[in-house]
């Protein structure tokens, strides 16, 4: 019997329920639905669509170390009382959003359809969740679910995104910003002019409430991400002319302007660039780095101490305590906090061996978006994955693996748009310069 369903539209509407439940369910209620429709949809499409389909040996190879290694952990270690939910819904589940993503977002078509009805649909959920937010800020416990859950209240403004929900909302400006640069070069004017003015917004109330929801982590972030434009201008206009010039100028006076104003008229924002950027990170930085001795009881950044603890403690520099030896999130057996990011959980339970060969499959098969990468391209998104399980828990929570895989799908649509312009380029040189000897033949 021969399917009436088309695969095409199994994989958009199943992308429209996890795109619910994140940016609306998560509010209302912590919702796991993301995970079973990616672990359903790409179940059922698998089975009835890719039976004959060959498999690919670079990525069945890893995935392979991944599991031999658990095995062997498995025997090496004890204590294993939550295995299930450490291996099934914590891993298992949220990379299947990851298989999903990169398994059947590989077509062109798919790619455009998304990327169209997105640009206006994130656009006017980022305009009214920057509302929310800003309402967030001047108004204490406006619109936040659960506060009782987690009193420290910069982690509850967020919007939409629900409890606790800081990392989400940075990783969703992240999405807007590429999402709006590749929207750059639009053949469509309003859509190309929409996207520039939506790009200064977005960079602009990103930087602003990153300084009041605790987000240090996104200024380096956006940073980091940012460098793969600026890398590329760079490559194609490969001169320095004077128009380039005044836009640097203009564009580096205007951030600077605001920043300066911001900086001198608000003081949350004072305080947050003094205090939790300056002396909590760069100061104590560099105390360390001359052996300055610093007050006993001042601790360093949260993530990197728990990180410290999960190696020293955790038996991390070889095999871990166990992969399920303890719960991922609030073990009352471990310190405050513990399991705030995937370096902590990944390592004190597996090693940090573990934790490497989880990143490097996430890379593999997050770089296969990009068409023609190469050892830099993965090199960069490796690190940049790293990072991530530093800041977050994009292994272990659905939404977060969602957002991630989102992000990458952009930042590889942009990757693939630059070669592509860069080949025009190229071309366009190529066929001048022959031109010019002609000429003078």
């Amino acid at each position: 019997m021969k399917l009436s369903i088309k695969k095409e539209s199994i994989i958009i509407f199943s992308f429209i329920l996890m795109c619910i439940s994140v940016f609306f369910l998560r509010w209302y209620i912590d919702s796991n639905l993301i995970a079973y429709v990616a672990f359903l949809s790409s179940a059922f499409l698998f089975i009835f669509f890719e039976k004959k389909e060959k498999l690919d040996i670079k990525k069945i190879v890893p995935l392979m170390l991944i599991i031999i290694y658990i095995f062997i952990n498995i025997l090496l270690t004890q204590s294993h009382p939550y295995l299930f939910d450490d291996l099934f819904v914590h891993t298992i589940l949220p990379f299947s959003i990851l298989f999903f993503f990169t398994k059947y977002f590989n077509s062109e078509k798919i790619i455009e359809k998304i990327k169209k009805s997105l640009f206006y649909i994130f656009n006017i959920y980022y305009v009214c969740n920057t509302f929310i937010v800003l309402k967030q800020i001047a108004v204490k416990g406006f619109m936040v679910r659960n506060f009782s859950n987690n009193t420290f209240y910069p982690d509850q403004i967020d919007g939409l995104f629900g409890t606790n929900g800081t990392h989400r909302l940075c990783m969703f400006f992240l999405i807007c910003i590429y999402m709006n640069i590749i929207n750059f070069s639009s053949e469509n004017k309003t859509r190309n002019k929409i996207s520039k003015l939506m790009f200064i917004f977005v960079l602009v109330t990103s930087l602003y409430i990153s300084a009041f929801n605790d987000n240090r982590m996104y200024y380096l972030l956006l940073v980091v991400f940012l460098l793969p434009v600026v890398i590329n201008k760079i490559k194609i206009k490969k001169e320095i002319n004077k128009k380039t010039i005044m836009k640097t100028l203009i564009i580096v006076t205007s951030i600077g302007t605001i920043f300066g104003i911001t900086y001198k008229y608000n003081e949350k924002f004072k305080n947050f660039v003094k205090v939790d950027i300056y002396e909590k990170n760069i100061q104590k930085t560099i105390n360390r780095a001359n052996n300055t001795r610093t007050d006993s009881s001042e601790k360093g950044e949260e993530r990197l101490d728990l990180t410290i603890y999960a190696l020293k403690n955790g038996n991390g520099y070889l095999i871990g305590k166990g992969i399920g030896s303890i719960v991922l999130y609030g073990d009352s057996n471990l310190p405050k906090h513990f399991g705030l990011c995937e370096t902590t959980t990944r390592i004190y339970t597996g090693g940090i061996i573990y934790l490497l060969l989880i990143a490097f499959v996430y890379t593999m098969y997050l770089s296969n978006y990009v068409k023609r990468k190469n050892t830099i391209i993965f090199t960069y998104f490796f690190g940049t994955i790293i990072m991530f399980s530093i800041y977050a828990r994009i292994f272990t929570l659905f939404d977060e693996t969602f957002l991630i895989s989102l992000l990458y799908l952009f930042l590889a649509t942009y990757l693939n748009n630059s070669q592509e312009r860069g080949k025009l380029w190229k071309k366009i040189i190529k066929e001048k310069w022959v031109q010019f000897y002609h000429m003078y033949q």
